[in-house]
């Protein structure tokens, strides 16, 4: 149950609902303040929900959520007190869900119904009942009650549904299993990751996957403590190639030492003297080495924020390259990039044009919105063979061609 695209609707700035479409490479852009790091916190969100407890309820205390309480996550343009969210599936019998959550009286929310299509086009809701606290009912053809019963949830995911008749207890069973690969699949980092100290405790066990990459340090050293050197040697090989620095975890007693070797020389220096460049773009490499090496599970979905944060042009070209190849690991990883940068943006038009990157591969999204009171919109753009964006917005990436001119103009007077 492969997840093709991701939906919500009444969430801070987006009214209307709009879709992400996940495909290996999936690319948001768009202005400030026009909802891109919504889209991603989103799915965090929605993913944290699946296995939290009852009642059937959003995981407001996840990192996605920053402190929000339901009222600051429902859209600011709208007097509706609901919010939405939904998956679409590329493959098996349950073509795709929507949640749809109110907040009650009290402050808390929660899951009003359950929308369900299968394979063959059939669609039925599953709604709490007006009449009973608790219990839920399937409507079929928008109005017709079929049965009413108990069903519980853990989060999101429907668990007791052995009450329910055929076929919407295998639907809900599915839903489940759906849901729960979509919370196993999905990875975030944040724009701000972590910085690296110049000595790090090595947890005992695996560490908790955290926004800010520090979990992918901890990886990478947990391997290293063991002799397992095979990611160390392929992050360290990109890094070469970005920015001539080869790296080093080295292990004193419990704590990890991460050293960079510049060029030529045996000097190895604290990752720490080195730049933000380095330590900001390592869980992104890091975390991408891993799903191309198969350790995050078959098609695993990487929402990274910001990616070329911190990082020169040059090296931005050599990440959009990076990022090319990723996508084309037998494990098929997907790449959710929301991203300001033309010229990662141009780097990855090269990687089609070349034909490395097939443009099939690629998802490009224009997020936009008139203005702070307006509501946000998502467009999907296709891409040609020849890494042309059909349909790209009037006087996107401008800046630099206006800058450029402003300036000839000044020299000459």
């Amino acid at each position: 149950m492969s997840v093709r695209a991701f939906v919500l609707s009444r969430v801070h700035c987006f009214r209307s609902e709009v879709s992400l479409h996940i495909a290996p490479l999936t690319l948001v852009y768009g202005a400030n303040n026009a909802g891109k790091s919504t889209l991603l916190r989103a799915m965090m969100l929605l993913a944290s929900s699946v296995g939290r407890g009852s009642p059937a309820s959003l995981d407001l205390s996840c990192e996605a959520a920053r402190g929000a309480s339901f009222r600051d996550i429902k859209s600011r343009i709208d007097s509706v007190n609901e919010v939405a969210f939904g998956i679409t599936f590329g493959d098996g019998p349950v073509k795709s869900v929507k949640f749809r959550f109110m907040e009650e009286i009290d402050g808390s929310h929660s899951l009003r119904d359950l929308v369900c299509a299968d394979e063959t086009g059939e669609v039925f809701e599953l709604r709490i009942s007006v009449d009973q606290l608790g219990e839920y009912e399937i409507i079929r053809d928008k109005s017709r009650m079929v049965w009413s019963g108990n069903v519980t949830f853990a989060g999101i995911r429907p668990e007791n549904v052995d009450s329910v008749p055929e076929p919407y207890r295998q639907s809900l069973i599915r839903v489940a299993k759906g849901v729960s690969e979509f919370h196993s699949t999905l990875t975030w980092l944040a724009a701000i990751r972590a910085t690296v100290p110049r000595k790090r405790p090595i947890p005992h066990q695996a560490a908790t996957k955290t926004m800010d990459g520090a979990w992918v340090l901890d990886h990478l050293a947990r391997e290293s403590m063991m002799g397992k050197r095979e990611l160390l040697v392929a992050v360290s090989r990109e890094l070469e190639t970005m920015f001539d620095c080869a790296l080093h975890v080295d292990i004193d007693e419990r704590d990890a030492l991460f050293r960079g070797t510049p060029g030529t020389t045996q000097w190895r220096f604290p990752l720490a003297d080195m730049g933000e460049g380095v330590t900001q773009v390592l869980p992104v490499i890091a975390l991408c080495c891993m799903a191309e090496r198969g350790d995050l599970g078959h098609e695993p979905i990487l929402c990274i924020e910001q990616p070329e944060m911190h990082l020169h042009e040059s090296a931005e070209h050599q990440l959009a390259a990076f990022f090319a190849r990723i996508t084309n690991s037998a494990y098929r990883p997907r790449l959710v990039l929301e991203t300001h940068s033309d010229i990662l943006l141009s780097a990855l038009m090269l990687e089609v044009a070349e034909g490395r990157l097939p443009q099939e591969n690629v998802a490009l999204h224009w997020v936009s919105r008139e203005s702070s009171v307006s509501e946000s919109r998502v467009d999907l753009l296709q891409v040609d063979a020849r890494g042309n964006p059909q349909g790209w917005p009037i006087g996107a990436f401008g800046e630099r061609a206006a800058l450029a001119r402003a300036l000839f103009l000044a020299r000459r007077r």
